[in-house]
């Protein structure tokens, strides 16, 4: 219905991001398909008042990501994990918790060089687009792989 210039959408009418919403939970993450969470809120629509809505969605799918990559590692299953760890860091390249993730799920396949690469690609990122270098967490997640310090200069 369109009143005064206000569009009010009729009660039987499903709202497919309210739906995801609340089958998320907050940050918790569902079980929901990751190629749901790679999809951003209406992307060709240039209007402004859709800013606040994408960024919410955002950060609700990108934690949602990295819970169910949890969640999967935690349960041995490796593919998912992957999966969604991967669709993390695809959403947010700059999102070293996505690039965490990652790592955590190489580690725990016994992929130490993949771990490390990853390490170093999110190294690479920070350093080139932020400025800053990896979280000390993140550090401390690969430095064991290695018989040297991570970030000693050359």
């Amino acid at each position: 219905c369109h009143h005064d210039g206000v569009v009010t959408l009729l009660p039987e009418v499903a709202v497919d991001l309210n739906d995801l919403s609340g089958q998320l939970g907050g940050s918790a993450g569902a079980d929901v398909d990751v190629a749901t969470l790679r999809q951003d809120v209406l992307p060709d629509w240039p209007e402004d008042w859709l800013i606040a809505t994408r960024e919410w969605f955002r950060q609700i799918r990108l934690r949602a990501l990295e819970a169910l990559s949890d969640r999967h590692r935690a349960a041995g299953r490796m593919d998912a994990a992957l999966g969604a760890a991967l669709a993390a860091v695809t959403c947010d390249p700059l999102r070293e918790s996505a690039h965490r993730r990652l790592a955590q799920v190489h580690i725990a396949e016994g992929n130490f060089a993949e771990a490390l690469r990853q390490y170093q690609t999110y190294r690479g990122l920070a350093r080139t687009e932020l400025g800053l270098p990896p979280s000390p967490q993140f550090r401390s997640l690969v430095g064991p792989l290695l018989a040297r310090p991570l970030d000693r200069p050359a």
